[in-house]
């Protein structure tokens, strides 16, 4: 063929029978010019699905990398801004000059918020979005949720509550994250569209078996409710209730579609009613895993579960960041709380400086020049005992989860994303 396509080769048997007397050569050649050319186009037809299969995975991969790099671009400075404002709380400031820094503080993580809203949602349309798989205590999870909003509640005046209409299983397995997320959403949602009145959560099981459990939430609220038509696109992503340029309710518009995909993920569905100026209902029903009998730690009565030492020792500790303000924050939180920090600026550094000099412990950023968290963590792993066994733990802006177990396998002890969440780092310096 004239693209390079090799069909074969042609073989023409004519049968000079009575019964085939008008069949011809022609015939037989018009035959083959037919099935040849249906041959050709099916030909045709493969290597266009290969090449647009090729295509898709490279457009994929782009999309990976870009995610990975506007993470890591968006929180890396955000981490100077959060950071700077927590540090500043810590100095002694006039009470307007505090005013100014929570309000500071508070702008902020806003602003983080509708960062992290906007990498999810990046994330769920590139198909890159995973869920991990724990064991957690989902009436727990709520009753943080609760904890975590009862300020805003209480500073509207609204009530905020719990119930489990049927009880819910101790332990289950999925992503609590991604269910506190959830909640977190459909609750902050309530709270902010209710100025008078109340907030119900509610929890109950309506499935279980030895292995899955089918669970279904419930936030109710007294708020300005919502429209027909507004709820026809509420789901939608940066749909909003209110878009006009006056509206009184800010917010990206993504949490709830976000939420919604969550939910889909965890194998469940979202829904929402309500009436105006009345009230919304939204409910979700999610399907998680059961722990094995044999996967659950149990305990002797007498004895209660271990919890993590309380941090009493101070630490000698090699900061690995490349950012110098980055650093200078880790390195005034740390030596604040009485630790002594050598820092380096690369993963070259560090390797040599953990040979060096003893440590007992050392924070690694992932990315970094001349060799990079992972690779100087490998080296570390393979250096004699005991500096093979050093706890690392990462500090990173890369949030994509999916990077996560990559870098892990190199060796990590532990793994913080960038904003820091200084009351988990404490937790897992102090176990």
């Amino acid at each position: 063929a004239s693209d390079g396509i090799v069909l074969g080769a042609l073989v023409l048997a004519l049968d000079r029978s009575e019964d085939h007397d008008s069949v011809t050569v022609e015939d037989l050649i018009r035959q083959w010019a037919h099935l040849a050319g249906l041959a050709v186009e099916r030909r045709r037809a493969e290597q266009r699905l290969i090449a647009a299969k090729a295509a898709a995975e490279q457009a994929s991969r782009a999309k990976s990398s870009f995610l990975t790099v506007m993470s890591h671009e968006i929180r890396t400075p955000m981490t100077g801004v959060i950071g700077m404002a927590d540090l500043l709380l810590e100095t002694t400031l006039t009470g307007a000059q505090r005013t100014f820094v929570e309000t500071l503080c508070s702008s902020a993580r806003s602003l983080m918020a509708i960062l992290n809203d906007i990498l999810d949602i990046s994330k769920i349309e590139a198909e890159k979005l995973a869920l991990e798989t724990l064991d957690f205590d989902p009436a727990l999870v709520v009753r943080e949720v609760v904890d975590l909003l009862r300020g805003s509640a209480q500073a509207k005046e609204v009530s905020l509550g719990f119930e489990e209409t049927t009880p819910l299983p101790a332990l289950v397995r999925g992503d609590p994250t991604r269910f506190r997320q959830i909640l977190f959403n459909l609750a902050g949602n309530a709270i902010k569209f209710t100025s008078a009145g109340r907030v119900m959560l509610r929890a109950k099981t309506i499935a279980q078996d030895w292995k899955h459990c089918r669970l279904q939430f419930e936030v109710e609220d007294t708020g300005i409710g919502i429209s027909g038509a507004q709820l026809a696109t509420l789901f939608e992503p940066f749909a909003q209730g209110d878009a006009s340029t006056t509206r009184r309710f800010g917010g990206s518009g993504l949490g709830l579609a976000i939420s919604k995909r969550l939910v889909e993920m965890m194998g469940g569905t979202l829904t929402a009613s309500s009436t105006p100026g009345l009230g919304s209902l939204f409910s979700f029903t999610v399907r998680l895993g059961l722990p094995s009998v044999s996967q659950i730690e149990v305990f002797p009565p007498t004895s209660t579960p271990p919890t993590p030492a309380i941090m009493a020792g101070k630490f000698r500790i090699l900061l690995a960041e490349d950012n110098d303000i980055n650093q200078l924050i880790l390195r005034s939180y740390l030596e604040k709380r009485g630790h002594s920090v050598v820092v380096v600026a690369n993963g070259v550094q560090a390797v040599a400086t953990v040979q060096a000099v003893g440590f007992d412990l050392v924070l690694m950023d992932m990315q970094m020049p001349e060799m990079d968290g992972e690779e100087a963590t490998r080296r570390i792993r393979a250096l004699p005992s005991p500096l093979g066994g050093l706890p690392i733990i990462a500090l990173t802006a890369d949030a994509i989860l999916e990077n996560r177990p990559r870098y892990l396998a190199s060796g990590l002890t532990g793994f913080l994303t960038k904003p820091i969440d200084w009351r988990q780092f404490d937790q897992m310096l102090a176990s």
